[in-house]
């Protein structure tokens, strides 16, 4: 449900909050690269969510991508986002 939302606020946001919003995302991910804190699959899989247009990434994030779905949304970087 949380990336459901989080979807949804994507889809609503402005070129410029979609901006912010996305580099947030991606400075976690290179947190996690950086300190070693997750497998790299999880840092490339959502390194490459984080280069899709928005609406692909909205519709990725809440599908289950190549049986990920699930995983990629317990170890998420939208810190802040959809309720948390």
């Amino acid at each position: 449900m949380r990336h459901q939302r989080i979807a949804s606020i994507l889809l609503a946001m402005s070129l410029k909050d979609h901006a912010r919003a996305i580099d947030s995302a991606r400075q976690v991910v290179q947190r996690w690269r950086d300190e070693r804190l997750c497998s790299a699959d999880y840092i490339d899989r959502w390194s490459e969510i984080l280069e899709m247009p928005i609406p692909e990434m909205a519709a990725v994030m809440v599908s289950d991508p190549d049986g990920w779905g699930t995983a990629l949304r317990q170890n998420s970087p939208w810190v802040g986002m959809g309720g948390e």
